[in-house]
């Protein structure tokens, strides 16, 4: 019994390609999700970051002003031992 008409090489290839091109769109896609999921882990150790400085500034009994004076004072000394 007859199966059908056999598949052209360039049939079976077009098929082939466009399997390849589905895995391309779904990694694409998968990429994009990660990308996404970077973004946030990136966004969630800043926030953690900044608020472990707000603790410390809290302990130390610092308003914004005050740490801006010292890193003022940290940027100058810096300044001086590259210009050394």
């Amino acid at each position: 019994m007859p199966r059908g008409v056999k598949k052209s090489t360039a049939d079976k290839l077009r098929q082939e390609l466009e399997k390849i091109r589905k895995s391309i769109s779904d990694h694409e896609e998968k990429i994009a999700a990660l990308k996404e999921k970077e973004k946030e882990v990136l966004d969630q150790i800043h926030d953690a970051e900044m608020e472990s400085i707000r603790q410390t500034m809290e302990e130390k009994g610092l308003d914004v002003d005050a740490l801006k004076k010292i890193l003022d004072c940290y940027e100058a000394d810096s300044s001086k031992d590259e210009a050394n």
